[in-house]
């Protein structure tokens, strides 16, 4: 760490940060522990105590290492875990102060479109980061995950639901975090079985297809693979890019009003002009930002909204129905058309709130 701070590195990302230590006498983990993640702090290498006092050796460095010219300094240095801990209480413990600043919340990405259980997923994580006294974070997407366009149902549908996702992540209180290609609306790739490079594959006995589907390179323009990305040929790369992806580059994108890029940008820079006057920039050790947001709507989950910003309304609407916006409701981004003051079914809206 010493070496990498000496060159002028800003932090660390902390990979598979709850698995670093093991019990001692290495136990094999039952196989009901494997399949119920949340439970991975009862295995014997999850989640362990010997974690925290290496973190608070790792932070104190950070805060105390010089800083060569021109690098940040240490008080603005950040270590973000990347933790598969899904009780929201225990993952707090990562963050607690003199620890990590900031740890990723899967459990966000791993919950399906649904309503209700978005809605207890954002109030049990920001309550949880609240204690703990640091900002909460968002992930849709990972080089593990599914992506979005996939997961939340492919086809129109999935993009549709991609998009309302993306604008309800970017209006939370905290840091969110976008996986490569999230913001181009990339679906998840389904390689040939001789492509596969992911070591699941073969220790799986060719029952487990892995990860390579989300890991395809980005791509950047033109009409065939590989986009721009390498002038090898397709069939060179380590994972080649599908046929049929000239409407996901950047350049097809970029001017494109309807995009996904577009949606990003312009989300993004809502956000900066909208930020709270105390919100820093960026948000790495600012618990003011853990606040949990009020959220309002239906016990049924068919849609929640709440403020947030300065003057701004998130609504999102999870039912089969339209959902009916305020007489004076600014439309000032949705993530998908809308007709007049109705909001059609998986979509998000940001609105100027009435004082």
């Amino acid at each position: 760490m010493r070496f990498w701070l000496d060159h002028g590195v800003d932090g660390f990302r902390v990979d598979v940060a709850h698995a670093l230590f093991k019990d001692p006498g290495l136990p094999d983990a039952s196989s009901d522990q494997h399949q119920d993640v949340t439970r991975n702090h009862l295995m014997p290498y999850y989640d362990r105590e010997e974690l925290h006092p290496l973190f608070r050796r790792w932070r104190a460095l950070l805060e105390s290492h010089p800083a060569r010219p021109g690098a940040v300094p240490p008080e603005e240095r950040l270590l973000v875990a990347e933790a598969a801990v899904f009780d929201p209480e225990r993952l707090a413990r990562y963050v607690r102060p003199g620890e990590m600043h900031q740890c990723f919340n899967f459990a966000f990405l791993e919950c399906p479109w649904d309503g209700k259980a978005m809605r207890r997923v954002i109030e049990d994580s920001t309550a949880a980061m609240a204690v703990a006294g640091a900002p909460v974070t968002w992930v849709l997407s990972s080089h593990d995950a599914v992506r979005p366009v996939t997961r939340y149902g492919g086809g129109p549908t999935g993009i549709r639901r991609a998009r309302a996702a993306a604008l309800l992540m970017l209006a939370l209180p905290g840091a969110a975090y976008v996986y490569q290609g999230e913001e181009l609306g990339l679906p998840q790739v389904d390689l040939p079985d001789e492509r596969l490079r992911d070591p699941l594959w073969e220790r799986s006995g060719h029952t487990n297809r892995g990860r390579d589907g989300c890991r395809i390179p980005m791509p950047w323009r033109g009409s065939r693979a590989p986009y721009g990305f390498s002038d090898a040929a397709p069939e060179d790369c380590w994972l080649p890019p599908p046929e049929g992806w000239a409407a996901h580059t950047v350049a097809a994108q970029y001017d494109d009003p309807a995009s996904m890029l577009t949606l990003y940008r312009t989300a993004l820079r809502i956000r900066r002009e909208h930020r709270p006057a105390n919100h820093r920039t960026p948000p790495f050790h600012d618990a003011g930002s853990a606040a949990s947001p009020k959220l309002y709507g239906p016990d049924d989950g068919s849609w929640f909204g709440f403020e947030w910003g300065t003057g701004l309304r998130c609504l999102v609407n999870f039912g089969h129905g339209r959902l009916l916006m305020e007489e004076d409701a600014e439309v000032l981004l949705p993530s998908a058309p809308i007709e007049g003051r109705l909001i059609p079914p998986d979509t998000t809206v940001w609105v100027k709130a009435k004082p």
